[in-house]
């Protein structure tokens, strides 16, 4: 076979398609009553390089002078082939090639006759040998339009180049297959996403990639209420290949599924000087596609295949519709608009073409048609994508994978008309395209209605510089308190169901869409770079035990999230797949899975799952035998606990302010509805939490807030009424975390009860309340973290400063030991084991290195290394952490983690980011920074300020920085800011802060008063309108707040509040550059408090930085979904401090 080989320009290698074009053919195909013949292939004798005519029959092609010595060869199915001499041909004008028709009926044919499915069969054994199995590539041009009522209203082009890699070794049963979303019509941020697939799952190879050499992209010329986009470009298209990808068709070499099909051998017809056998398929009842294959006669390839949904099937379309809500800001209301959208057709044309005895993919045509129904308006929008594939050149040697950072990949939110690159039109003056017919002359008509199409090229997705910031409109609201008017003139933007809040994100993400251009590049390498750390093998989970079965969960190579299996031991046997999260989270915007319980006999595994992104859960109930759903769905439920009984449940649900206030009984089969409730919470400024102990005799219920609690047992093997009794009455002086092992006769009590710092305690289960101290701990010096009561030994986590140990006591002899941690600083988590074990597990977390699990013997001492979070090209012994300790306003000393590359030269006037939280008893020391190490690599050092009002020293510390403390916390923030300069680490200009939700808050406070200290600012989802929020007790989690910041309705915290709330101090002065990031689905800081402070900030700062808001439409507090979604995230707030500070290298 011949080579089939890359051209060369200069020395260097470069695409066919673009080499220098000194001759250009024109011409038009036509059969012999002048009709165009559409998709005829023209190709030049002796390379691989050729186009196909376009609906009307034309086409252009380019060629190098040095194949002006071959011919031109024009074929199509059913027709004779013409080949004519390029020397012969006048370059330039449009030429006329008339192709005669000749048809073989079967009674003309002196051949065996075969049915149409012995010769589809046939066909299918010999793929291996007709086609071309090795790697190799495919350079394209690629054409989606959008069309909208029958105006088009999107046009997107790609010059692409395909990797597609060996089918040798691939098994399509057990292969993996790697899922895209060709997903019809798809949006960005504000628009649709219907993600309905008509010929189920798209499937490609793993490894084989696209990389878009360029790209071109209209602008929008829609006018419908819903914004449409299509998702997939080139590798979703490519898809649409049956004959590379049959598995989303169907595998007529399967028989359980080939005998659902009828295969006609119609007639056959002649394909250039070849015969083709044409075979129609269809269902034989209800059939989905139907279609026509053309095979050889001789050799069985596969020569073109046309397929579409059967007339009975868009009928179903017609009458049974899929309902959406619409998207936007629209979604989060209490009354969402829900509309419906049904298919109304699907086509899809594939031809190939042979190059030196092996076949090949030559082109595609697709075409994919909705209905869009806007119910409440009683409107309708016909939606149309149109997409065309053309392969221009093949190339067989020198072939390997491209880089990872080249590639394009389909994330669930790109998609080619938002996404394409920098347009060259350098590039695209000498590329082969597919040539615009009169019927895509209308396309042009329309897109061109307020601009050529060349420049809106050159514009789209260009940096706009005279694209003006957004200015709110203002609309006076006030509120009196304490005889204090307190004015907002953006408290308008509170109200969801108005349009003119969607306009107002709209136009200020499009604001940050135009500052983001420049920063694609980058954004896309940090995203690959930092997903590229992650190992690409299957990673699966340390199992742990819940009843008979052993539960673990493996993350698959590129998939957002994990499948969860179980299995009945730890070794020696494969466990069973019995969640499939993948599949779960397809085609959901949003998807968590927050906690899963198996029933005590093992069979109903209960689930408790979120696609909103909202915090709103709702459980599930899947019966492990027979693989069905049970008909229970419990909503707004938090927490579930399973009796003793396997069909009887206790969980917690949720109110309408996202507060946890009532405890139920439910039984399996049933409505929630009649569900009986068991504790109900009627004070507004508390929240219920349930938890079982590890004897599943008791349940705990804790009624409390920050600052009081109540606790509340029931009895479950001696109260068949699961009645909760109380415990410990209301106290504001301390708290108590019980706990039960099994066949015990005493509670262990954790406490802070006399023992600031915490203690461990037991008390009789029959309801005596005098404690026994098992730990006292009655000095301040050591803070007790944790413990775990085992039947000969005590195991509890002890923190001196910053440094945590485990301690071993024998209940015996009572003599106490230390494991020995190589970290000077870390955090411990315990992880529960039965209670005769004698080992523990325990996972080790340091700011210098991946989190790694241990075993323990606490007999043998012997410390065995059960996981180690592996990360790519990553050494520990590269980086180091360093802890430096600020002065805070009061004397109070500040502790600061650094962690940066040991090629750094520390005060020497770094890039620096500061991070910072400060509320909550949250603690914000010793987690990896993995991403950061994108920043770290660059110069930067990382920096973690462990402010009052967290939880890193103790309970002294958390009190000192809430209430009427908070101001502390504030301050430490800023002494800790000084002190990095001051001493020289870095400069105002070099250093960038960041925080997010009550760290947020910290961060308005510092960009309010010192904004001279910062150069950048990124708060994400941040609290910064304190004190409206505070006072407003219709929204979510309000009240429950007040016990961290106080109620505002007291003038003592109103006074202190609006000091340092940063939407009601800011000020006539310039700030830094800052980026808010928000979710309009953010229940905890609703995505107006990020939009108010941007608002007002755009009305009164100085100065020419930048100031930028970015509303994710689909997530709500914790972020986009998957680790994807918040690399995602993450990319782009680098991409944005790198601009921030100047960084160019």
């Amino acid at each position: 076979m011949k080579s089939i080989l890359i051209s060369l320009l200069t020395g260097i290698a470069v695409l066919n398609c673009f080499a220098q074009s000194d001759i250009v053919i024109k011409g038009k195909v036509v059969d012999i009553a002048d009709k165009p013949i559409p998709y005829a292939n023209i190709t030049i004798t002796g390379s691989t390089i050729g186009v196909i005519s376009n609906m009307e029959g034309l086409f252009r092609i380019s060629i190098n002078s040095k194949f002006s010595n071959d011919s031109i060869k024009i074929s199509y199915i059913g027709f004779n082939t013409i080949t004519k001499n390029i020397s012969e041909i006048q370059k330039g004008k449009i030429q006329k090639y008339v192709l005669t028709d000749r048809v073989f009926n079967l009674s003309e044919v002196m051949i065996k006759p075969e049915s149409g499915k012995e010769i589809l069969l046939k066909a299918i054994s010999k793929i291996p040998e007709n086609n071309y199995t090795n790697s190799y590539y495919l350079d394209a041009f690629y054409r989606e339009y959008l069309i909208e009522d029958s105006t088009y209203t999107q046009l997107s082009e790609a010059a692409c180049r395909f990797y597609m890699d060996s089918l040798q070794e691939f098994n399509f049963e057990k292969g993996a297959m790697e899922y895209l979303n060709e997903g019809w019509f798809y949006s960005d941020e504000t628009g649709l996403n219907i993600e309905i697939l008509l010929d189920n799952a798209i499937s490609v190879y793993p490894n084989d990639q696209v990389k878009l050499i360029n790209t071109r992209s209209s602008e929008n010329n829609s006018s419908s209420f819903v914004k449409f986009t299509i998702t997939g470009g080139p590798m979703g298209t490519i898809a649409s290949n049956k004959l590379r990808y049959p598995v989303s068709f169907f595998r007529m070499d399967n028989p359980k599924i080939n005998r659902k099909y009828i295969f006609k051998l119609e007639d056959i017809v002649l394909f250039g000087n070849s015969r083709v056998y044409k075979i129609s398929f269809s269902k034989k009842r209800k059939s989905f596609f139907s279609g026509v294959f053309y095979v050889d006669t001789r050799n069985y390839a596969f020569v073109g295949i046309d397929y579409h949904v059967s007339t009975h099937r868009l009928e179903y379309f017609k009458n049974h519709h899929y309902h959406v809500i619409r998207p936007g800001i629209a979604y989060n209301m209490k009354n969402p608009i829900k509309d419906e959208y049904y298919h109304t057709g699907y086509q899809v044309k594939l031809r190939y073409h042979k190059i030196d005895e092996k076949w090949f993919l030559k082109s595609i045509h697709k075409e994919n048609d909705l209905t869009y129904l806007y119910v409440k308006e009683n409107q309708h929008t016909n939606v149309k994508g149109v997409y065309d594939l053309l392969i221009n050149n093949v190339t067989i040697n020198n072939v390997r994978a491209f880089h990872k950072d080249s590639i394009y990949k389909f994330i669930s939110h790109i998609n080619l008309f938002n996404n394409p690159l920098s347009y060259n039109k350098k590039i695209w003056d000498q590329y082969n395209v597919l040539l615009p017919t009169k019927r895509e002359a209308k396309a042009i008509s329309d897109l061109e209605k307020e601009r050529p199409l060349v420049d809106q090229f050159a514009t789209k997705n260009k940096y706009k510089p005279f694209l003006k910031p957004p200015i709110a409109e203002k609309a006076i609201a006030f509120t009196i308190v304490h005889n204090d008017t307190l004015y907002d003139n953006y408290a308008w933007m509170r109200n969801r169901e108005d349009q003119k809040v969607q306009e107002y994100l709209d136009i200020e993400n499009e604001y940050f869409n135009n500052y983001q251009v420049p920063l694609h590049e980058i954004e896309r390498s940090l995203f690959y770079e930092m997903k590229g750390r992650i190992p690409q093998d299957k990673e699966k989970s340390i199992p742990f035990k819940m009843g008979g079965y052993f539960y673990y969960t493996i993350a698959s190579k590129n998939t957002n999230y994990p499948e969860l299996y179980r299995k009945k031991d730890t070794i020696g046997s494969n466990g069973k797949l019995i969640l499939d999260i993948p599949k779960l989270a397809k085609n959901s915007e949003y998807y968590a899975i927050a906690s899963f319980k198996a029933s005590p006999d093992d069979k109903i595994l209960a689930y408790l799952e979120d696609k909103t992104g909202t915090g709103r859960f709702y459980y599930l109930f899947k019966n492990l035998q027979t693989n069905k759903y049970l008909q229970d769905t419990l909503f707004n439920a938090n927490n579930l606990i399973w009796t003793g009984k396997e069909n009887v449940i206790i969980y917690s649900i949720k109110d309408s302010l996202n507060r946890i206030y009532q405890v139920n009984l439910h039984v399996l089969n049933s409505h929630q509805s009649s569900d009986k409730v068991l504790f109900y919470e009627k004070d507004n400024t508390r929240s219920i939490y349930i938890s079982q102990s590890q004897s599943r005799d008791f349940i705990f219920l804790y009624s409390e807030n920050s600052n009081t609690q109540e606790l509340f047992i029931c009895d479950m093997k001696n109260n068949s009424d699961y009645k909760f009794n109380l415990f410990n009455e209301n106290t504001n002086e301390y708290e108590i975390i019980p706990e039960h092992y099994k066949n015990d006769t005493v509670f262990y009590i954790f406490t802070n009860k006399d023992a600031l710092n915490w203690k461990l305690c037991k008390t009789s289960v029959s309801g005596s309340l005098a404690y026994n101290d098992v730990i006292a701990n009655k000095g301040q010096s050591i803070l007790l973290k944790d413990f775990l009561v085992l039947k000969n030994h005590l195991v509890s986590i002890e923190q001196t400063n910053l440094t945590q140990r485990i301690k071993i006591t024998n209940n015996l002899d009572k003599k106490s030991r230390y494991i020995h941690l190589d970290e000077d600083y870390c955090s411990i988590r315990l992880k529960n084991v039965p209670l005769s074990s004698d080992s523990i597990v325990y996972i080790v977390s340091t700011m210098g290195k991946p989190s790694v699990t241990y075993s323990y013997n606490l007999n043998t001492k012997k410390n065995l290394i059960v996981k180690n979070n592996k990360l790519i090209g990553f050494s520990s012994s590269k980086y180091k952490t360093e802890l430096v300790w600020a002065t805070s306003n009061d004397s109070t000393k500040i502790p600061i983690f650094l962690f940066y590359n040991k090629k750094q030269t520390l005060k020497k006037s770094n890039y620096l980011i500061l991070n910072a939280y400060g509320a909550y008893n949250t603690a914000l020391s010793y987690s990896f920074p993995q991403t950061y190490l994108s920043l770290i690599d660059r110069g930067f050092i990382y920096a973690e300020a462990l402010i009052r009002g967290g939880g890193e020293l103790g309970e002294k510390w958390y009190k000192d920085g809430k209430l009427l403390n908070k101001l502390n916390s504030l301050n430490d923030f800023i002494a800790c800011s000084e002190y990095l300069i001051d001493e020289g680490y870095t400069t105002p200009e070099k250093i960038v802060i960041e925080g997010g939700s009550a760290g947020g808050l910290t961060m308005g406070y510092a960009i309010n008063e010192r904004p001279e200290l910062y150069k950048a600012a990124i708060l994400s989802r941040p609290f910064v309108d304190v004190l409206n929020t505070l006072l407003d007790t219709t929204t979510t989690l309000t009240t429950l707040d007040w016990d961290e910041w106080g109620n505002p309705y007291k003038k003592e915290y109103y006074d202190l509040i609006k000091s340092y709330s940063p939407y009601d101090n800011i000020k006539t002065q310039e700030y830094p550059n800052m980026l808010f990031i928000t979710g309009a689905k953010d229940e905890q800081v609703n995505y107006w408090e990020p939009a108010k402070m941007v608002a007002k900030l755009r009305a009164k700062k100085t100065g020419s930085n930048t100031l930028l808001l970015k509303t994710y439409m689909r997530s709500g507090h914790g972020g986009n979904s998957g680790k994807y979604g918040f690399l995602n995230e993450q990319a782009l707030k680098f991409a944005f401090i790198l601009d921030a500070v100047g960084f160019n290298n």
